[in-house]
């Protein structure tokens, strides 16, 4: 890119280096290699959040996200993805769009029938007269490049190209992300600069029994597994739990939070205490099994609700000895 013009200037160097002070022009060009490798590093970062932005559509669980701090100073994200390892992305850089041109402003919307779907400057991006989708399997991942002082994006992964505009004299990266809210402990909720928003659920550790696995439990007469509780959990977040058993014969014995009798199975349930307004401990189910039947296999669900609605579920064998 601008090789010509480089050469050029080079020559000129070259061939009048002993007749003039060529200091003015050695810092032009300095000036011009600076916002080479600031357009080639702002099409770099561009791309990859166009990447981590379809990733994210189609994330189905997010493990962890942490702020990324560069001298005391929020500049992205960190985030671990149940599948697909760990993504980064990162705020705008600062800048201005110049009179000659600008940086493509590459986003998804929502549309009415529930998919994303690309959009640049704040309109649908059309390929063949047809939009593009952003998230699924049919969804496609566009790419942004520089070529001869022009904005230009691939639709097919780079084997064609088409250009957008012209670039500015001093450009300021058209960041994908606004912001990130990570404040719930069930879900991450992404805000794209073009106004749209969509959320990534958090994967909840919630299991019965604080023993490593999920193999059947055996027992006689009764017992108290306690509940391991999602990370995160707080009381503000806390709604309810329940509980149920599934018997082989494909009933459903439902218990709610207070201690219930149905048929030979009794279930108590103990909500979780909080010190704090965090989790504290103590959430636990106990069981009774009041029939004579041994060796009988049934499989206990339990169900955490959290304010917000959503529902975290685990279940595990149990087994009466």
């Amino acid at each position: 890119m601008f090789k010509k013009i480089l050469s050029i200037a080079f020559a000129a160097l070259a061939i009048g280096a002993c007749s003039y002070d060529d200091s003015e022009l050695r810092a032009l060009l300095a000036e011009q290699e600076q916002r080479i490798a600031a357009l080639e590093a702002l099409c770099k970062q561009m791309n990859s959040d166009i990447a981590s932005l379809k990733t994210l559509l189609d994330a189905d669980f997010i493990q962890n996200c942490r702020e990324i701090e560069e001298g005391g100073k929020v500049v992205g994200y960190s985030i671990t993805l149940n599948k697909g390892g760990v993504i980064n992305i990162y705020n705008g850089v600062d800048g201005h769009d110049g009179t000659d041109g600008h940086s493509p402003a590459v986003s998804v919307r929502k549309d009415t029938d529930g998919h994303y779907y690309w959009t640049i400057d704040g309109e649908w991006l059309y390929a063949d007269g047809h939009r593009l989708r952003a998230d699924g399997s049919d969804g496609i991942t566009p790419l942004i490049r520089i070529e001869d002082g022009f904005w230009a994006i691939s639709y097919d992964g780079g084997a064609t190209w088409t250009r957008l505009g012209p670039t500015a004299e001093s450009e300021a990266s058209a960041p994908i992300f606004s912001s990130v809210d990570a404040s719930s402990p069930t879900h991450v909720v992404f805000h794209l600069a073009g106004g749209a928003s969509f959320s990534v659920p958090i994967m909840q550790l919630f299991r019965i029994g604080e023993d490593e696995g999920n193999g059947a439990y055996a027992f006689t007469g009764s017992v108290t597994l306690p509940l391991v509780m999602p990370a995160g959990l707080d009381e503000a977040s806390f709604s309810s739990l329940r509980a149920c058993i599934c018997l082989d014969d494909g009933t459903v014995q439902d218990v709610c939070t207070k201690a219930e009798s149905v048929s030979e199975w009794k279930l108590t349930l103990t909500p979780p205490s909080f010190s704090g307004g965090k989790y504290a401990g103590g959430a636990a189910v106990s069981i009774d099994y009041t029939g004579s039947e041994r060796g009988l296999t049934v499989i206990l669900e339990a169900y955490l609700v959290w304010t917000d609605g959503t529902v975290t579920s685990t279940m595990r064998p149990l087994q009466i000895r």
